[in-house]
């Protein structure tokens, strides 16, 4: 089975679209990478980049703007949707998650099993992201904002698609 293959961007590919990468990633057939559209960009974007993308989701109208100016020839014929999400968020804010998964369910197929991860992955302590989420990523324990022990409790936090 081909997956499809997305690329998210954003202007610095720190918070945006690095998040949504992220979720996206454990989601069975899609392949997922991220990139930004400025000089610091932790990745920038780039023709290869660009043509490896089944689909092309930005953060902001000013990122396909971008896209289309500098590398017109590389999106021709892709579909290129914005998701507008402005730059208030930091790297996998619960608020920021909750936003991209309900905007992403509108175009992908997102499994409620796979979307809504963060159920089991919050600390019911302090809000944090517990064990449960870093295992799932890779990244060992989180640490709490008031505690300075690895938290492995689930909140059970409800997040609402609209």
């Amino acid at each position: 089975m081909d997956r499809t293959k997305i690329l998210f961007v954003c202007s610095q590919n720190k918070w945006r679209s690095l998040t949504a990468e992220k979720i996206c990633e454990k989601i069975s057939g899609y392949s997922a990478r991220s990139a930004g559209t400025e000089k610091g960009a932790r990745i920038r974007v780039t023709e290869g980049l660009l043509g490896w993308a089944d689909l092309i989701f930005v953060m902001e109208k000013k990122h396909s703007d971008r896209l289309r100016s500098k590398f017109p020839d590389s999106i021709k014929g892709k579909k290129v949707i914005c998701l507008q999400i402005p730059d208030n968020y930091r790297y996998m804010e619960p608020e920021l998650v909750e936003i991209l998964q309900a905007k992403l369910g509108l175009y992908m197929e997102m499994p409620d099993n796979e979307i809504n991860f963060m159920e089991c992955c919050v600390c019911q302590e302090c809000g944090c992201f517990g064990a449960g989420f870093w295992k799932r990523f890779g990244r060992g324990y989180g640490y709490g904002a008031n505690s300075n022990r690895p938290h492995s409790t689930a909140a059970g936090m409800e997040i609402d698609l609209y």
